[in-house]
């Protein structure tokens, strides 16, 4: 967002007409870099002017009285504490004159079908950032919008910004944007007194397309288990408690090698497990063949890619060929089973389940994309967002002639500019 300060600015030569010196009196509360720089009139006194800053007193005494009471300084001024000498005490309060100032906990501002389908082909790559940071104002712990009513109208506004301005219609008490206009907002302090500075602690961007709405009962679905990647991901819990499961029952293996089985890039050893696994061999023999050891107590250098070994079969008696590609293998030592399988796949299936449940760290276009990917997953196709396919050309007449044999006449759906 941009900083309050940037508004100041906009407005500069008024801001300098009304720019106060003053002293601090008494205490003055701890200012960090997180803290706000806009002051809260509470009163302005005969001698005294009271502000809350971060929610703590403030009181400084100007050198020039103020010119405005109480009450209009808290419907039309913001004030911004721009200088602090706090040995001295001596501070500098600047002024911007509004035409009026609304305070609220917070607001909700959603977009619909119509305008992100609109967003989409623009090609923009974020549109939550790309509207705070262009749109609203902000002041650390405050959010700040500049808002135009229009005449005769309660339902129809404009937020205008640095660079773009929003149309705004309020659908049963919901703020819905319409438009995005590349207009900024406006330079001349006489228009800037018909506007309205609504300072929030929060605004929030909220998605209210079916899409959006859809995917929030799936998320409330997904924390009591109903969803299918719901399902996916205790299935993934499962697997990995059995994986661990099984590497506790099968332990450490000795084993004492056969022979080299050169031309192969295998090498025969005899097991020597547990009576656990021996009693368990038909219940375990499809994890043990479809894993890896871990060679420990080699007695030699080696890397620690080079001490895993994957299954190739092992046999009742515990005869087991294992891939060895460089013949490392040594006469005799210990294996245990090697996690770092399943661990991938855990972790595999972590993050996959984050891509179509986080939509964190992507792009407009593929944000949209995942979004309605999950939506076909959890047989929600139909609230999906339509998002058109861009005109693309196969890249050669190879690719042209295999797409043309495989999905004949509907390939020209896809290819052709004009049906887009």
């Amino acid at each position: 967002m941009a900083q309050i300060k940037a508004l100041f600015k906009l407005y500069e030569e008024d801001v300098l007409k009304n720019r106060f010196k003053g002293t601090v009196i008494g205490d003055i509360p701890e200012i960090g870099e997180t803290s706000s720089s806009i002051l809260k009139i509470v009163e302005i006194g005969s001698s005294n002017t009271l502000f809350e800053l971060n929610g703590k007193a403030l009181s400084i005494k100007f050198d020039t009285k103020l010119p405005w009471n109480t009450e209009e300084a808290k419907l039309t001024v913001l004030f911004s504490l721009t200088k602090l000498n706090k040995n001295t005490k001596e501070c500098e309060v600047s002024c911007l004159v509004c035409g009026k100032i609304v305070n609220a906990d917070k607001l909700d501002i959603a977009y619909t079908d119509e305008f992100i389908t609109k967003y989409y082909k623009e090609g923009l790559d974020s549109l939550n950032k790309d509207i705070k940071t262009n749109v609203f104002f902000s002041d650390n712990n405050m959010d700040i919008i500049v808002v135009k009513s229009y005449p005769n109208s309660t339902t129809e506004y404009k937020i205008e910004g640095q660079r773009i301005t929003l149309d705004i219609s309020v659908e049963d008490g919901k703020w819905i944007i319409k438009k995005t206009r590349k207009v900024p907002l406006t330079k001349k302090h006489t228009n800037f007194l018909e506007y309205t500075v609504e300072i929030f602690d929060k605004i929030n961007i909220k998605d209210a397309t079916q899409a959006g709405v859809a995917l929030d009962l799936i998320k409330q679905e997904d924390a009591n288990g109903d969803t299918l990647l719901s399902l996916w991901k205790k299935y993934d819990q499962i697997e990995s408690d059995k994986a661990k499961e099984e590497y506790n029952e099968i332990g450490s293996i000795p084993f004492k090698t056969i022979r080299h089985l050169r031309g192969t890039g295998l090498t025969r050893v005899r097991l020597n497990p547990n009576d656990t696994l021996r009693r368990n061999y038909y219940a375990l023999k499809d994890e043990l063949e479809n894993s890896s050891f871990k060679m420990i107590h080699v007695g030699k250098e080696m890397s620690e890619d080079t001490r895993f070994f994957k299954v190739k079969k092992v046999n009742r008696d515990f005869i087991a060929d294992l891939y060895d590609e460089n013949y490392e293998i040594i006469d005799s030592g210990v294996f245990e089973l090697s996690l770092i399988g399943d661990e991938i796949v855990h972790k595999r299936r972590a993050r996959a389940l984050r891509v179509f449940t986080e939509f964190k760290g992507i792009s407009l276009k593929t944000k949209l994309l995942l979004k309605n990917v999950r939506l076909a997953i959890e047989g929600k196709a139909d609230v999906m967002t339509n998002i058109s396919r861009p005109y693309q050309k196969p890249i050669t007449e190879r690719t042209k002639k295999f797409l043309k044999d495989n999905l004949g006449h509907r390939i020209f759906l896809w290819t052709s500019p004009d049906n887009h």
